[in-house]
């Protein structure tokens, strides 16, 4: 976790202050050579750190700082603290100025961002934000029927309202109850719940199209190719562009406000429960293809069987005079075509290792195996044996003897190139063993 170090420069030490009492990264734009390179450091940093920290004071010069904090007050909400100081080693503000600075933090506020009121507060918030990361944990949840993404600011209390009407309804939800910190809300653990929800629910609102982390939520779900339910909850206005075109062309279901809410989340329900199967086949083949690509594109991981005939079945499906609830992505069709692609024998050959991986990929069966193979040189002792003391040698047939070895030295080649040495040695002796059968048959008077 990092924060970038905005505010009043021209000697003032409200840095020092903060930078010996925070826990976290942080990044202070104050250099002696103030150059293109260290400017562009600046901008990445900007943009990059987890959170941006204004301060202002009253030793503040020019308007930078202040363009600065009301840019990223539009633009990045979540991230943005604001924090002005009334005296600065004797600097102090006027009263205009004081109303001025407070019109900022108030529009900070009404954005979805933060304003304290001292060095304390944003210290306090800072800290507090790094210890609830560390024990931050989404698990391993089951499928979801639905993934609830809002602003903060706008519309905890109706987002809660929504999740608990749907959940008495049997529809099982998950929403940031605003305890997840919001600079780790798109870690992995995040996005694993929007893949295995079948409809994304995106509750529109001034603060959500302005904040970074619910419209990447969106961009993500859309990548997905889930089935998305806009909610108009607050009407944006000017800010409506930020949506998605599809999202603003597309059916959007709105609250009127007052009583009208258990209506829309009936409507809600009512939209989860169409096409559910297969939007919940949708999800199903979403996360095999993940894992499949996870995992390098393991064949093992591909569908054989039933399951590869009804994902083809499903990627053919189509929907006359209505809108699809959802569409397949480049991940089911790469996914569901390469199962499609293999072979009756490869679907065999994959299918068996599939039910024979929990023996086979275990660390000590190469190991085990390595040493099984020796019993292949032991059974010909027997046979060399009875060889060398016999004077008849009509039923020795070195063909078949010939082919024992041929095999023997492709099998040893295989063991080198699996770098198996208890095979390598048990087919080398084979091999060595068969030759010499071979040399008593046709050179009896040599051995």
């Amino acid at each position: 976790m990092k924060v970038y170090l905005g505010g009043t420069v021209n000697g003032s030490s409200w840095r020092d202050y903060v930078i010996s009492n925070i826990d976290i990264e942080y990044f202070n734009p104050v250099v002696d050579d103030w150059n293109e390179e260290a400017h562009e450091r600046e901008l990445y940093e900007r943009r990059h750190c987890h959170f941006s920290l204004y301060v202002i004071t009253p030793k503040l010069t020019g308007f930078y700082s202040l363009a600065e904090v009301t840019d990223d007050a539009i633009k990045r909400p979540d991230r943005t603290i604001y924090c002005y100081l009334k005296e600065d080693g004797g600097d102090e503000f006027t009263e205009d100025q004081l109303v001025s600075l407070d019109q900022i933090g108030k529009r900070v506020e009404r954005n979805g961002g933060h304003w304290f009121q001292n060095l304390d507060q944003v210290i306090h918030h800072l800290n507090a934000a790094k210890k609830q990361s560390e024990g931050f944990e989404v698990g391993d949840r089951e499928n979801l029927d639905a993934y609830i993404s809002y602003g903060r600011k706008s519309s905890r209390e109706f987002v809660k309202d929504m999740s608990d009407y749907l959940t008495k309804e049997g529809i099982h939800t998950w929403h940031d109850d605003g305890l997840v910190p919001l600079e780790i809300r798109h870690l992995d653990q995040v996005n694993r719940l929007i893949e295995k929800a079948d409809n994304f629910i995106f509750v529109i609102s001034s603060h959500a199209v302005r904040s970074e982390y619910a419209l990447r939520e969106l961009e993500y779900a859309k990548k997905l190719k889930k089935r998305i339910i806009p909610v108009m909850h607050e009407q944006p206005h000017a800010y409506l562009d930020n949506l998605p075109f599809e999202i603003r062309q597309g059916k959007i279901l709105y609250y009127t406000g007052g009583g009208q809410a258990q209506e829309l989340f009936d409507h809600i329900h009512d939209v989860i429960l169409e096409e559910r199967e297969y939007v919940q086949k949708h999800t199903e083949l979403l996360q095999k293809g993940l894992q499949w690509q996870l995992a390098d594109q393991d064949p093992r991981l591909l569908l054989y069987g039933l399951d590869r005939i009804e994902a083809s079945k499903w990627l053919k499906t189509t929907f006359e005079n209505v809108r699809p609830p959802a569409v397949p992505s480049e991940i089911h069709l790469s996914f569901i075509e390469a199962s499609e692609a293999l072979n009756i024998s490869k679907q065999l050959l994959h299918f068996l290792n599939r039910l024979t991986s929990f023996l086979t990929e275990r660390k000590a069966f190469d190991n085990f195996i390595g040493i099984v193979s020796l019993a292949n040189p032991i059974s010909l002792v027997p046979q060399l044996i009875t060889v060398l003391n016999s004077d008849d040698l009509s039923s020795v047939s070195e063909y078949t003897f010939g082919l024992f070895a041929f095999l023997n030295l492709c099998f040893a080649l295989v063991g080198i190139k699996q770098k198996n040495l208890g095979m390598f040695i048990s087919m080398f002796l084979s091999m060595i063993m068969n030759l010499w059968i071979i040399g008593v048959k046709l050179f009896p008077e040599i051995f």
